[in-house]
């Protein structure tokens, strides 16, 4: 029996080597032919289907899908971008550095979300700010808007002086949603309290960053006001929070798309995203908490992973171990926090255009928001 030829029309090609119509005791590889499988015969130009091909055919396709349906199940976030926002003044910890880069080479081995282009200054995957003369919450709001320009899923808020583990994003993403939770921040401490230890220096103590609302009565001819205390424990490794900060903190896109379609509504400019609110004692809100307070009048719940440990580069690395040896403790008070459904909203404030005009480095009027107290 002659040599099958490449291209004579007689012979059936396979995927790889050429098969013999009808006798395969010439076939080059008689055990692939033995097995079956889809041939085609080139003469007839229609396809030989055996039956144990169709039976593999299906399983494999069985296979693949569940394979698919698997990964998804696994990793709901697969294929999103992650976008890091961070604010400096021209230098960052060594623990912020060292910690960002053993999360990248981390990521690139398991969830791939942050080395990428998708259109921010011809790299996506991150978005620092110089902060130097400019108010917090005006570099916050142009990372912002420069991320919502890229094609980004995520914001990653990582201060520099912040360290955190190599998968902390990954444990963040596992618990995030678009649609139920699109706020979670790792768990962060803050040093504060300072009182003199008569020797020229100050003591203080921690606190973690998780914050709840309270009311107090009115007393003593003051009215009644709300309160943001600090928790000192925390139950559950994902909690809800009235705010929290943003030294660590993964945020959705479509939370900036909601409060810049709240502040529309109220006839402010859609990107001030972070701009200080006015707190109940009169004193402005950080950026964070003014934050937070706006994702909470549209709606979305801030949640805090405490399961994603951080440190705060101080005088010292600060993290939970050190919370336990020193930590926050308020002054004896009879409050309560409060049931979500009983914080604070906010209001427009109509004297927010010239205050925002007098503080923003650039001169602009962003009409911000205030706290509506209720004494």
């Amino acid at each position: 029996m002659e040599s099958p030829v490449p291209g004579d029309k007689r012979f059936i090609v396979g995927d790889l080597h050429p098969h013999w119509v009808g006798d395969h005791s010439q076939c080059p590889n008689p055990a692939r032919c033995e097995g079956g499988g889809l041939l085609y015969d080139t003469w007839q130009d229609e396809p030989h289907v055996t039956p144990e091909a169709v039976t593999e055919s299906v399983r494999l396709a069985t296979a693949a899908g569940a394979k698919i349906e698997l990964d998804r199940a696994l990793n709901p976030r697969a294929g999103e971008k992650v976008c890091i926002g961070t604010p400096h003044l021209n230098d960052a910890g060594w623990n912020y550095v060292e910690s960002l880069w053993r999360m990248a080479a981390y990521d690139k081995a398991h969830g791939d979300h942050l080395l990428h282009n998708s259109g921010l200054m011809n790299n996506g995957s991150f978005c620092p700010v110089w902060g130097r003369s400019m108010e917090l919450s005006h570099a916050r709001n142009t990372a912002t808007a420069a991320f919502l320009s890229s094609e980004s899923d995520w914001l990653l808020w990582i201060d520099t002086d912040i360290g955190f583990e190599q998968d902390a994003l990954e444990k963040l993403l596992e618990v995030a949603d678009p649609d139920t939770m699109p706020i979670v921040g790792g768990l962060c401490f803050i040093e504060g309290d300072f009182t003199h230890d008569f020797r020229g220096g100050l003591r203080s103590s921690l606190a973690p960053t998780l914050y709840d609302w309270a009311w107090v009565e009115p007393k003593s001819g003051m009215p009644g006001a709300y309160k943001m205390l600090t928790r000192q424990d925390w139950t559950g490794e994902v909690t809800r929070v009235g705010a929290t900060g943003c030294g660590f903190l993964l945020t959705h896109r479509s939370v900036y798309e909601k409060i810049s379609g709240w502040l529309h509504e109220q006839g402010a400019p859609p990107n001030i995203w972070f701009e200080r609110i006015p707190g109940p004692d009169g004193e402005r809100c950080g950026e964070d908490v003014s934050f937070c307070l706006r994702a909470h009048q549209v709606g979305l719940p801030v949640m805090v992973h405490t399961g994603v440990k951080t440190t705060h580069q101080k005088a010292v690395w600060y993290g939970q171990e050190d919370y336990r040896m020193k930590p926050f403790t308020p002054p004896p008070m009879t409050v309560l926090p409060l049931p979500v459904d009983q914080w604070p909203k906010l209001m427009v404030n109509p004297n927010a255009a010239a205050d925002a005009a007098h503080d923003s480095p650039m001169g602009e009027k962003q009409p911000g928001a205030m706290i509506e107290n209720d004494g």
